[in-house]
């Protein structure tokens, strides 16, 4: 149930990246009636559409995102003779997509 929570939270939070309705306010207020079907938003269907976000950058799914998010890593390099004294983590550059994913969670990288 944890796992669904902070899923529903990202999604929520990574929308402007998503293909996904950013404004539910909006789409439900556009709604005639709550027992009639849901409709994309007009910039959820732009987005659908042109496969872009409002800043012009590629719209992608929740689990695409996942995958690029976790191509980040961070690597402990040991020296065998002192393994105590030189452990050092090495972390790779952010691409923009990661920088506006973690941005847009409001979490660090590091």
């Amino acid at each position: 149930m944890l796992a669904y929570y902070v899923q529903w939270h990202m999604k929520d939070k990574l929308a402007p990246m998503l293909f996904a309705e950013e404004d539910l306010a909006a789409a439900k207020a556009a709604r005639a009636s709550v027992v009639a079907p849901a409709e994309p938003s007009p910039e959820a269907q732009s987005k659908a559409r042109t496969k872009k976000t409002s800043d012009g950058a590629r719209a992608t799914s929740f689990q695409s995102l996942l995958r690029h998010l976790a191509q980040l890593g961070k690597c402990k390099l040991v020296e065998k003779n002192k393994p105590e004294e030189t452990i050092r983590l090495v972390l790779q550059t952010l691409s923009p997509k990661q920088k506006k994913a973690f941005r847009l969670l409001g979490v660090s990288h590091h």
